[in-house]
């Protein structure tokens, strides 16, 4: 993300829930992951209850969600937003799940895509919230 946009991406209100790989210094070779070690099975808030992240987003009513599996869908669950925004990725087996995919996400982006998409949303969002506070 750092590569595609810079600094402009990191604003205080975007967090990025990920695991965290931890590297040897001297050779580069993989130690293993930071906890707490996200999977399939625990992909909702269970990852984020203990943390200020949750403090802060608990009680957002909207929310933009990122996913590359059926599981991904659930990734809300505990949250209190009403407004989700469902972006799946779909790389692998399209024809075959497509359907799938469309009663899940509410876009879905094929052939391994970008985030361009992801970005123009947050992007557009941005701007009338901009236009919102403006006096």
């Amino acid at each position: 993300m750092n590569k595609n946009w810079g600094a402009s991406f990191w604003t205080p209100n975007v967090h990025v829930i990920s695991n965290v790989m931890e590297f040897d210094p001297t050779t580069g070779r993989l130690l293993g992951f930071q906890e707490k070690l996200i999977h399939c099975h625990n992909k909702n808030t269970a990852v984020v209850r203990d943390t200020p992240f949750w403090d802060e987003c608990h009680s957002r009513r909207n929310v933009v969600l990122l996913g590359d599996s059926v599981g991904d869908v659930n990734m809300t669950q505990g949250l209190d937003g009403k407004e989700v925004l469902r972006i799946g990725f779909l790389n692998a087996h399209i024809e075959e799940r497509m359907a799938e995919y469309l009663t899940l996400y509410d876009v879905v982006i094929v052939n391994d895509g970008t985030l361009h998409f992801a970005h123009l949303v947050v992007d557009l969002i941005s701007r009338q919230s901009d236009d919102v506070a403006a006096p």
